[in-house]
């Protein structure tokens, strides 16, 4: 990743100009219905000011998105093929220590796991926002609600904390399950690339069955 440090760099500017850009709205909206309220005001140049400020903020915020969302997928897609390329060309070894689903002589599980680099290259960026949005949020909610916001933060945190429990105990039956789907790859794919044998010494219908097999279990895992 250091070898696209340019690009996320510059992904996380665009992203930290999209949250001040939206933390800015609640004040801009905030000034327009104190204008329409105060009925003694009349310099509607200055709501008429405001209005288009708030427009040329959401087209900001809507190209910043559009950038941003590009900038990372292209990143994560330059970064599955490399990864894929110098793993297929054996300049990458797999081993058990790189994947927890490995089993000797499979190349699918290259494909699974190269392709979770474009998911990490789309939210790398919100661990920067993500504690910038906590506090914020966490500073209006005490200035609207009061003190009082600190059940609804506790109920939070417990619901956080239930959930990795519930997904730590279902992490294993995960597990097996993918354990299962690549087997079922692996002897799907041997039997397209070896099709010919196959029909030639008549294993069609062991492969088939294994095959089905490894299915079944696949949807009672699931």
């Amino acid at each position: 990743m250091i070898a696209f440090k340019d690009r996320f760099f510059w992904a996380t500017v665009g992203i930290m100009a999209h949250v001040f850009i939206h933390m800015s709205y609640p004040v801009i909206i905030n000034k327009i219905i104190t204008f329409m309220q105060d009925k003694d005001d009349q310099n509607f140049g200055y709501a008429t000011n405001l209005i288009i400020l708030l427009v040329c903020l959401n087209v900001i915020m809507m190209l910043l998105d559009c950038h941003t969302w590009y900038n990372n997928l292209t990143t994560g897609c330059m970064a599955q093929k490399i990864i894929t390329a110098m793993t297929v060309k054996k300049q990458l070894k797999l081993t058990a220590a790189t994947s927890k689903n490995y089993e000797a002589g499979q190349i699918h599980a290259v494909r699974g796991a190269t392709g979770r680099l474009v998911h990490f290259c789309w939210e790398i960026n919100h661990f920067v926002t993500t504690p910038i949005w906590l506090c914020y949020c966490s500073f209006r909610l005490l200035i609207k609600v009061g003190p009082t916001f600190l059940i609804g933060l506790s109920l939070f945190i417990i619901c956080y904390y239930f959930d990795r429990y519930f997904h730590r105990t279902l992490s294993e039956e995960h597990h097996e399950e993918s354990k299962i789907r690549e087997k079922r790859m692996n002897l799907t794919s041997e039997s397209f690339e070896n099709i010919k044998t196959l029909k030639f010494y008549g294993w069609d219908e062991y492969f088939k069955r294994e095959i089905l097999k490894f299915r079944a279990k696949e949807i009672e895992k699931g």
